[in-house]
C-alpha cells in the first residue's frame, strides 16, 4: 500500500493503520459501506438476484450495492434498488448489519453491510445490465450454498 499523499511505501502499524515513514501520513483502513434488501413477495418469499459480473458471477444476491460519498445509506438504498431492479422503494426497516470482505481485482476490500427489509412494491421489475435473473425462493428453499457473500448466507439463514 502506497501513501495517498507522496506515494512512499507506507508501513502496518497497527490491526488498520499505516503510517508513512516519509511524510507522517497515518491512514485508517476502514470498512467501505454496502447496503442490501431483503423483497418479500405476498407468498413470503424472498428476492434474490443473479450476478452478472465478476466478483461473484453465478451467484445469487441481495439487489443493492456501495454507497457512495454523499448519499446516506437509506438514498444509497434507493439508488441501488432502482438502478438494478428499476423500482421505487418508498419504506423499508433495518434489520441487521454484517462484516464482510469483497474481492475484485485482486484488493481484498473490507466492507460493513446494512441489511434492510421491505414489500417489494406492485411494479414491473426491469432487471440492470449487472443482473443476469431476478426470482423468488421459499424462505425454506434459498440456495444457501449458491450465495455471493458470506455475510448474505448468514442474514439469510437467520432470516425469520
Amino acid at each position: 500500500m502506497f501513501c495517498p499523499k507522496c506515494a512512499k511505501k507506507l508501513s502496518k502499524k497497527d490491526k488498520n493503520l499505516y503510517v508513512c515513514r516519509n511524510c507522517g501520513l497515518h491512514l485508517h483502513e476502514n470498512p467501505r459501506p454496502t447496503n442490501g434488501v431483503i423483497f418479500e413477495n405476498n407468498k413470503g418469499e424472498v428476492l434474490l438476484v443473479r450476478r452478472k459480473f465478476p466478483p461473484k458471477k453465478g451467484y445469487w444476491d441481495l439487489p443493492g450495492g456501495f454507497v457512495d460519498i454523499g448519499e446516506t445509506m437509506e438514498d444509497a438504498l434507493r439508488r441501488e434498488v432502482k438502478e438494478e431492479l428499476g423500482i421505487d422503494v418508498k419504506k423499508f426497516a433495518y434489520l441487521t448489519s454484517r462484516y464482510d470482505r469483497y474481492l475484485y481485482k485482486g484488493q481484498n476490500y473490507y466492507t460493513l453491510g446494512f441489511v434492510f427489509v421491505a414489500k417489494i412494491p406492485n411494479q414491473i421489475l426491469k432487471l440492470a445490465d449487472d443482473v443476469s435473473e431476478a426470482k423468488f425462493f421459499p424462505k425454506d428453499k434459498i440456495p444457501l450454498s449458491r450465495l455471493a457473500f458470506k455475510s448474505i448466507k448468514e442474514v439469510l439463514r437467520d432470516y425469520p
